[in-house]
């Protein structure tokens, strides 16, 4: 009877934690929307909690920056286990990657902005004026190009131009 007064029946808000005294123990009860999260993701986000509190209590003078929301655990599987991949990584780059598209399907659309569709090769071919001009400014390697265009294609185009160059 005790555990069922900790069960939130009816959530007012799409998540909510509250804390719930007993003796000794503090226990949380969290509230969800299931229409926005799935157990799964509760029982992560209510573990990560566990672990900050408990990492908390156990160094209470450590700043809250230094202190890690998730566990060893969790640590190894988001970086070992999730990470890991069977296929090699590839020497190409971003720029020898879109060429390549570009040459398989250079009519297909590329881009949708809201100024309009570009298809590859009008794209690359945009890209490949503004990257001479770039390099024409002696713009390289090691240098840095700021871009400021909005969402627009033309921030791509100067985003592929840059990398093209050689720059960031």
């Amino acid at each position: 009877a005790e555990e069922e007064s900790l069960v939130s029946r009816h959530v007012s808000h799409d998540l909510s934690i509250n804390f719930v005294e007993r003796g000794e123990e503090l226990r949380a009860v969290i509230g969800y929307s299931s229409a926005l999260f799935d157990e799964e993701t509760v029982e992560r986000m209510a573990g990560r909690l566990a672990h900050l509190l408990s990492a908390v209590a156990s160094a209470p003078h450590r700043a809250l920056h230094e202190v890690s929301m998730i566990g060893v655990d969790e640590i190894r599987r988001l970086t070992l286990e999730w990470n890991g991949t069977a296929e090699p990584a590839t020497a190409d780059t971003i720029v020898a990657e879109f060429e390549r598209t570009v040459r398989a399907r250079p009519g297909d659309t590329a881009l949708v902005t809201a100024d309009g569709e570009l298809p590859f090769s009008e794209l690359n071919l945009r890209a490949n004026r503004l990257a001479h001009f770039l390099v024409g400014e002696e713009i390289g390697p090691e240098d840095l190009v700021g871009v400021d265009c909005g969402r627009t294609s033309t921030t791509v185009v100067a985003l592929l131009a840059v990398l093209k160059a050689g720059a960031a």
